[in-house]
């Protein structure tokens, strides 16, 4: 009579599998990056040799990038989004969070700068046209990530996965 509680992932779709899969392995990864953030602020008078920390921490970034990367490239592969031969809201979004991550990556602040600035219009038009639900608040991330960037602080933010951003559009 003990009988196993039902699995998740015995009755889902492979989509859905690989959706929850997906969304589990990105926390892990925002959790290194943050600590990878958190460390590169650590108090110079403790003598830890900068050369050192600062290997650990760029390797410690590139891996969290090597993660996120992978997971954007088989939720690509697995039919969760193909990109069109024409421009789509979904394209320029992905293509906006693209910019905002090499930016952040390069720490190039007058792109970042001129993103935040873009994605606060963008804010204010879906806030003027009163959008809700799941696209207000991704562009709502999208905007605070930029922000935040500027100020030295991308640890307080969250910028939305590409599965994310997928998603809502595909149910707004």
């Amino acid at each position: 009579m003990n009988q196993r509680p039902e699995n998740f992932f015995d009755s889902a779709s492979p989509e859905q599998k690989l959706h929850s899969l997906t969304a589990e392995l990105r926390t892990p990864v925002e959790i290194i990056r943050g600590s990878a953030e958190t460390i590169r602020r650590i108090d110079p008078s403790l003598n830890i040799d900068p050369v050192v920390l600062s290997s650990g921490i760029d390797a410690i970034s590139e891996a969290a990038d090597k993660i996120r990367n992978l997971l954007d490239e088989v939720v690509r592969s697995k039919g969760f989004y193909s990109p069109s031969h024409d421009l789509s809201s979904t394209d320029i979004l992905l293509g906006l969070r693209q910019h905002l991550l090499d930016a952040r990556q390069q720490n190039d602040m007058d792109t970042l700068q001129n993103l935040a600035v873009f994605l606060n219009l963008i804010w204010e038009i879906a806030a003027k046209s009163d959008i809700q639900g799941r696209i207000f608040r991704i562009l709502e991330d999208l905007e605070r990530s930029a922000w935040d960037s500027t100020h030295g602080i991308s640890w307080k933010s969250t910028i939305p996965s590409e599965e994310e951003i997928i998603s809502a559009l595909n149910t707004n």
